[in-house]
């Protein structure tokens, strides 16, 4: 259900590209792995490689370098989650009939709905606030039909 994945990698470790790998594998056999991922490099005062941030053909955050443990770079992240997810945030309602129980229960314990109104045919409206890419997962994990969310 996430947004996005935050890979952290241990910048350094020599094999950091094996275990790159192992978990894109484990995360391929969870059916994550087509999720965004930024891989977070940790560490990267160890090695004498100054925070950066390396990103995609399309200008997203791929790879950020940075250390945990004096904090260079850690503005990077922030910055980072906050574009990529910063304008991707879906503000709508959404109608769920008394079969959805678990899709509300969800929403909820994402911290996703601002309101709630019980509708006189039965259905619950809720209002919401979340990332797109989450609704969209939740919408496809729960059978949510594209006509009962409300932009």
């Amino acid at each position: 259900e996430s947004a996005v994945l935050l890979h952290i990698v241990d910048a350094a470790d020599p094999e950091h590209g094996d275990r790159i790998a192992q978990v894109n594998e484990v995360l391929t056999e969870v059916g994550a792995g087509t999720l965004p991922q930024i891989e977070v490099f940790n560490k990267c005062d160890l090695i004498s490689e100054a925070p950066h941030v390396e990103f995609d053909d399309q200008g997203q955050a791929r790879r950020i370098w940075l250390s945990a443990r004096t904090g260079d770079g850690c503005e990077l992240l922030l910055e980072a989650l906050g574009k990529f997810l910063g304008p991707s945030i879906a503000q709508c309602r959404i109608r769920l009939g008394p079969e959805s129980g678990r899709a509300r229960a969800r929403l909820y314990a994402s911290g996703a709905v601002r309101h709630e109104t019980v509708l006189d045919s039965g259905e619950l409206e809720l209002e919401i606030s979340m990332p797109v890419l989450a609704l969209e997962q939740l919408c496809r994990s729960e059978h949510i039909n594209p006509e009962q969310v409300l932009f």
